[in-house]
């Protein structure tokens, strides 16, 4: 990352900079292979396994909730 910094000999302006050219498309393609290549090299082969959760307990506590509705509406 370029950062441009500007200073002031006497305060009262600011000396020109020389901004660095803007990358060129091959620049640019070849930055976004190597991010694509980290990120690759991270996900697993089941993507969904990084979501592997048990629901079950949830699963029992909506049937729960289910029953008492039915049985409050059959009174």
């Amino acid at each position: 990352m370029n950062f441009l910094c500007i200073h002031s000999a006497s305060g009262a302006g600011t000396d020109e900079a020389e901004l660095p050219p803007p990358p060129d498309e091959s620049q640019e393609e070849d930055r976004d292979a190597e991010a694509e290549a980290e990120l690759a090299a991270v996900v697993k082969d089941d993507p969904l396994a990084a979501y592997d959760v048990d629901v079950r307990q949830e699963g029992l506590a909506i049937q729960e909730y289910l029953m008492l509705l039915q049985q409050r509406q059959k009174q």
